[in-house]
């Protein structure tokens, strides 16, 4: 079956794309050792402003984010301040945990792994801890819905399969098995639909040894699953260090060069941006104090994640927080003007 743009639109996403509030709350910083978050306060002030998306993995924080995310919202459902049908519930498969007891860094990456999540050989793991088999994708869903304390979730987002790119020749053939076990699980009512989540493989040139390209991702989502498939949602780095590669036509559709939200775009793809203060770094290399941008006054943390929104392809931006306060200041936001592209190109150059 060949592949025609737009055939992903269906009235099956609808209620999970309505469900996508202009700004999500990420959990990657939360459970570290150093770091002590009030879950239960993020999530409320979260609430409180709008944010019905909540994006997390079973490794963020060593597998214990989740547990936290679980908790805080199964607290609002009890208090009466939620209906959790109106979330977008969004976790992740494809990466195995560290373990939180490792005393060190040298611990960590030395791959000692979570042995809550069993024993995973280390010649079955890809870099970076990934593994995309059956069993490890069935039963890190299992762990994460008891995490979650939910029966299913609304996005289940394949965690960087770029990586099986370094399997050689059979990496495609790797990836289709990946998604059958996605699937079969949307099938069986485990999550609504499912994604990738991608750090390198969509932004980069076609030459990188990881470069993924979106339309033989699709055609090979349809020849393997079928054209009424699950794969709906790209999670894309949008940053001001991606920029560059978000304004290159870097993909191929047909023959025609697009840039990666364009060819998102035109296959019926929904983008959700994260990663707009590159894990903090971007907050702390620039200046501090207030930017005035268009009219419009911003604080650097406000403005970096603006800027994902001049993106039309763009539902939803991720941003991650250990405080409630920065939830508040950040949601602002939500209700600015988008500045649009050519406005983007201008602030850029």
């Amino acid at each position: 079956m060949t592949l025609s743009p737009g055939h992903t639109v269906d009235a099956s996403f609808a209620s999970v794309k309505g469900k996508l509030s202009n700004l999500g709350l990420g959990t990657r910083g939360w459970g570290y050792r150093k770091s002590f978050v009030d879950a239960g306060a993020l999530v409320h002030d979260a609430l409180d402003v709008g944010i019905r998306v909540f994006d997390t993995a079973p490794d963020y924080g060593f597998g214990t984010a989740e547990t936290l995310l679980g908790a805080a919202l199964e607290k609002a459902v009890c208090e009466g301040n939620l209906d959790r049908g109106s979330l977008c519930l969004i976790t992740k498969v494809g990466r195995v945990p560290l373990d939180p007891a490792a005393p060190g860094r040298k611990h960590r990456q030395a791959r000692r792994l979570s042995p809550e999540f069993g024993p995973v050989a280390d010649n079955r793991l890809l870099p970076g801890r990934r593994n995309f088999e059956r069993n490890w994708i069935r039963e890190s869903l299992k762990r994460s819905l008891a995490n979650l304390a939910t029966p299913s979730v609304d996005l289940l987002l394949l965690q960087e399969p770029e990586w099986l790119r370094t399997c050689g020749r059979k990496w495609k053939a790797l990836l289709a098995h990946a998604f059958e076990v996605l699937e079969e699980i949307r099938s069986e009512g485990f999550v609504k639909h499912w994604g990738i989540s991608s750090l390198v493989g969509l932004l980069s040139e076609p030459s990188h040894p990881l470069h993924l390209d979106i339309e033989e991702i699709m055609q090979l989502a349809v020849d393997t699953c079928g054209i009424g498939n699950g794969l709906k949602v790209l999670q894309i780095r949008i940053n001001v260090e991606t920029m560059a590669a978000l304004v290159s036509p870097r993909q191929v559709i047909a023959g025609i060069p697009f840039t990666a939200l364009e060819a998102a775009g035109d296959l019926g793809l929904t983008v959700i941006a994260v990663s707009p203060f590159a894990g903090g770094r971007l907050i702390n290399e620039l200046p501090t104090g207030t930017i005035t941008e268009n009219g419009q006054r911003f604080s650097v943390p406000q403005y970096l994640l603006h800027m994902a929104s001049a993106f039309p392809q763009v539902s939803c931006s991720i941003f991650c927080s250990s405080r409630p306060e920065h939830v508040r200041e950040l949601a602002v936001t939500s209700a600015m003007p988008r500045w649009g592209l050519d406005h983007l190109t201008g602030v850029l150059a």
